[in-house]
């Protein structure tokens, strides 16, 4: 799933989002972005997405971007991970509300495990693009 961001700031945000949007939001508008995990949450659906210095994972609200292409991995799971949230990401994020809220939190290990995937999705398998 691809995501185009159009906004990078509260400016005109409904108020029920705007809590939601980072503080210093480090994305360009115009730019397409990888989308790694989407939540909903008191109404509000959330994008995981790397900001432009390539350094961590960002939750931003879906109100701020335009979605240029919707589909999303086969191994993604979709859980009601607590009463009003819901996860749709890769297991090791959407299991549990614990594994949430690890990503949320930024916990070391679960950011080290969202690296790990990135890396593993982002290799070719072996033989390929070899002569």
């Amino acid at each position: 799933m691809r995501v185009t961001m159009t906004r990078t700031s509260r400016k005109g945000a409904p108020p029920s989002v705007a809590p939601f949007i980072p503080v210093d939001v480090p994305f360009t508008v115009g730019q397409d972005y990888e989308v790694h995990a989407i939540t909903v949450y008191q109404g509000v659906v959330a994008f995981l997405v790397v900001e432009d210095e390539g350094e961590f994972p960002v939750w931003v609200p879906a109100w701020m971007c335009k979605t240029v292409a919707g589909e999303m991995p086969g191994d993604w799971v979709a859980n009601l991970v607590d009463e009003g949230l819901l996860v749709i990401g890769p297991p090791f994020l959407g299991r549990d509300l614990q594994s949430y809220v690890d990503m949320v939190e930024r916990n070391p290990e679960q950011i080290a495990r969202f690296w790990r995937r990135l890396d593993a999705i982002n290799t070719p398998p072996p033989g390929l693009g070899e002569d």
